[in-house]
């Protein structure tokens, strides 16, 4: 694939120009650009749903924090529903939305970090609720990745649209 179609598909794997934003999910047509650029991934948090669980109250403040756009704390709270409780029923979904506010901040070191929580979730947390969404927003931190200069991500965009 030549450069400027490489840098076509990240371009739309970062901004979404092939579909419409939603409030829960980033939609988009189902040509193969578009598939590229992502496909469709949550964008919101669901409500708790286990109060029982001890990372029940960790989970609602990330919650909270992300549908805030407070998106640096989000990550970290996240992040500490893994660290901290491991085998909790939050902890594969945690890693989804810490990729999530990663990527909503979009600074390179934030995107590279995003890329290892989704590639751990599938990995570690294959039955999380939100891991089809990860294939999708791995996508798009890809895309991201590729338009900052990383010709690594832009050839991983390009082979999933193939």
């Amino acid at each position: 694939m030549m450069l400027r179609q490489i840098l076509l598909v990240a371009t739309m794997a970062t901004t979404g120009t092939a579909g419409t934003w939603t409030t829960t999910h980033d939609t988009v047509a189902s040509d193969p650009i578009t598939i590229a650029a992502g496909g469709e991934f949550a964008t919101r948090p669901p409500a708790p749903w286990q109060a029982d669980d001890p990372a029940d109250s960790l989970y609602r403040a990330g919650r909270e924090q992300l549908n805030r756009g407070d998106y640096r704390r989000a990550a970290g709270t996240f992040e500490r529903i893994v660290e901290r409780y491991p085998k909790s029923t939050y902890a594969g979904d945690a890693l989804y939305w810490r990729a999530y506010s990663l990527y909503r901040i979009g600074e390179p070191g934030e995107l590279r970090d995003a890329v290892k929580m989704l590639e751990r979730q599938r990995r570690e947390y294959a039955r999380a609720a939100t891991r089809g969404d990860g294939d999708a927003l791995l996508v798009r931190v890809n895309g991201a990745l590729a338009r900052l200069g990383d010709p690594n991500a832009a050839e991983r965009v390009t082979e999933r649209g193939r």
